[in-house]
Formats: C-alpha cells, sequence, structure tokens
C-alpha cells in the first residue's frame, strides 16, 4: 500500500508540474486567461468522464486561479460540486449510504458559489438539488431532513424552470414534491404535466400525472389520462397501471420462460456457473450477503 500511495503521489505531483508548465508556455505565447481557463475546464471534463476527480479537482482549481470572468469561474465551481457531488455518489455505492445529512457536503460550497456569480445558472441549481438531498433512505417529511429537502426541491424546481425541456427534472421536481408533502396536488399536478410535454409517452410521467390529478380532483381528466397510457401501450388497463407492463402477458400466477423472458432466461442459464460462483463469493465474505427473513413475524394486523 505504500508504495501505491507513493505512485499514486508522484503522478499527481507529475501532473501539476505539467500542468504548470502548459499554463506558463500558453501566458507565454499570449494566451488570454479566459483561454487558459477553458484548456482546465476541457481537461477537468475529460477527468471527471474518467473517474480521476483528484486530478479534475487539480484542472478545476487552475481554472478557477487564471479565469477573469464571471460565465468561466461559475462555469468551474459547477464542475467542483459535480466532481464531488460525484466522488459523495461513489463513495456511497461502495460502502452504503447512510441516513443523515446532505448527500454531497463537499459540493455544496462550491455550487453555492456558482449561484452567486450567476444566480439562474441551471446546473447548478440541479446541483445542489442532488448535493442537498439527504442520503439515505431517509423520511423527507419528518426533521432533521426536512429542511435540507425542502431546500432540495427549491432548487429542483429553479432548474426545472429554467431548463423545461429536461423531462427528468419535472419527475424529480414532481417526486420531491410527494416525499416531503411539501406541494399542493396542483403543483404536483404541474410537474408531472412538464415532464409529459418533453416525452409524451413516458409511462413513469403519464402514471404520476394520473395519480395528481386524482389527488387535485380532477377526475375526468385522471381517467382520460389513464385511457390515454393504455392507447399508448403503456398498461393494457386504465385502473391497473403497472411500473411495467408486457404486452400480451395477461393475468395467470406463471409463466412459462419461452413465453415471458426467453432471452433473459437464457442468458442466465448460459451463465449459471458464474452466477452460483459470484453468489457464494458472496455468502464467504464477511458482510457480503447476509440472508434477511421477511419479517412476517413482526406482523400484528
Amino acid at each position: 500500500m505504500a508504495c501505491a500511495a507513493s505512485t499514486r503521489g508522484s503522478a499527481d505531483q507529475n501532473c501539476a508540474q505539467r500542468w504548470n508548465e502548459l499554463k506558463t508556455a500558453l501566458i507565454a505565447r499570449g494566451a488570454l486567461p479566459s483561454a487558459v481557463a477553458e484548456v482546465a475546464l476541457a481537461s477537468a471534463e475529460v477527468e471527471r468522464a474518467a473517474g480521476r476527480w483528484r486530478a479534475a479537482r487539480r484542472s478545476l482549481r487552475a481554472a478557477l486561479a487564471v479565469a477573469d470572468d464571471t460565465q468561466l469561474l461559475a462555469q468551474a465551481y459547477v464542475g467542483l460540486g459535480y466532481v464531488e457531488l460525484d466522488d459523495a455518489r461513489l463513495a456511497a455505492e461502495r460502502r452504503g449510504a447512510r441516513a443523515g445529512g446532505a448527500t454531497a457536503p463537499l459540493a455544496l460550497g462550491p455550487l453555492r458559489a456558482a449561484l452567486a456569480l450567476r444566480p439562474q445558472y441551471a446546473a447548478a441549481h440541479r446541483g445542489l438539488g442532488a448535493a442537498l438531498l439527504p442520503a439515505g433512505a431517509a423520511d423527507l417529511a419528518e426533521e432533521p431532513h426536512l429542511t435540507l429537502a425542502r431546500e432540495a426541491l427549491a432548487h429542483t424546481s429553479a432548474a426545472a424552470a429554467l431548463n423545461p425541456n429536461c423531462a427528468l427534472l419535472h419527475l424529480q421536481r414532481g417526486a420531491l414534491g410527494i416525499r416531503t408533502r411539501a406541494a399542493r396536488a396542483e403543483e404536483l399536478v404541474s410537474a408531472f404535466e412538464g415532464a409529459l410535454r418533453v416525452r409524451p409517452a413516458s409511462a413513469a410521467a403519464l402514471q404520476h400525472v394520473t395519480t395528481a390529478l386524482q389527488w387535485a380532483g380532477r377526475r375526468a381528466e385522471a381517467d382520460a389520462a389513464a385511457r390515454r397510457g393504455v392507447a399508448l401501450g403503456l398498461w393494457a388497463n386504465p385502473w391497473q397501471r403497472p411500473a411495467k407492463h408486457v404486452a400480451g402477458l395477461t393475468a395467470k400466477p406463471w409463466w412459462a420462460p419461452s413465453a415471458a423472458a426467453p432471452g433473459l432466461c437464457r442468458r442466465l442459464h448460459a451463465h449459471h456457473a458464474a452466477i452460483a460462483a459470484e453468489l457464494a463469493a458472496l455468502r464467504n465474505r464477511a458482510g457480503g450477503c447476509t440472508p434477511q427473513d421477511e419479517g412476517l413475524h413482526d406482523a400484528r394486523n
């Protein structure tokens, strides 16, 4: 481990030295600070896409050090915020998310700095909406999570308003409104209708807008939305709207693999040995695969 850390540290020092040499060369050749900043931002994008957070941070801080333009500064702060958000998500995947504070606390400062420079920056609002969201399977309608969740909802709503052609933002806005119980039924209708305008055949958007219309007491419109899902082939019955609908499957308890999912079943059978070996390895690893009962003995009613 010491050798690996030493090698990694040497590589980081070499990268930093090469960047300083490139920056000096660009300035010596008359490159404007904004041009140097753009090079650093482009480098950070490449590093972030490759998951090299440390190198991406270095490039973004270099951009902040030389940028003399508000837009470039805001862009660098947003980039830094998204790197911290990516890093926090990956860490949570590896060790398991723990219910608690914001998902990515280290992302909050850079993203707020970007908004201070550009209050209408959709990417900064979107990033804050994700970074503020309480980590883990928390009840967002109760403190201590509610305050953070409401702020996340406000930023997600702002991002959706600034970027109305992003269906995912509208869906996230509606979902947060439901989870925080901070949105009225009409606000939920508006959010999910926004997603439908962008993706008219989205099963998720149509399902949610149908429910929101019912909550708002607009039953005729809810019925029409449910029937529209049938016409689009998203589900077979307006009153049974599954998250995943397979056309042709009717209601019966068991289906032959050849009828329900022939390709999937063939692949599972073909890779049986590898799947069994992976399961055995998980069972033998501490904390890797702990059997859980269904908790039915806890049912009292």
